[in-house]
């Protein structure tokens, strides 16, 4: 899936993205992964590698990036 930030403000007006990814709470460990790309669709980050999990409170993933110069 691709999103663009600044889609969604419910968690601030700072170029926030969001995904959903089911209709119900599943575990994975190490198969969902996020990664910036550029508007060439060229990698700016890494993957960044994430795990969810099969409880309601506990499935709302935050990956904040930072700059590094």
């Amino acid at each position: 899936m691709l999103s663009l930030t600044g889609l969604t403000t419910a968690y601030g007006n700072n170029g926030f993205y969001e995904f959903t990814l089911g209709e119900k709470p599943v575990n994975s460990t190490g198969t969902l992964w996020v990664q910036l790309l550029d508007q060439s669709s060229l990698p700016m980050s890494d993957k960044i590698y994430f795990d969810t999990y099969d409880a309601c409170d506990k499935n709302l993933i935050f990956v904040n990036f930072k700059q590094a110069r």
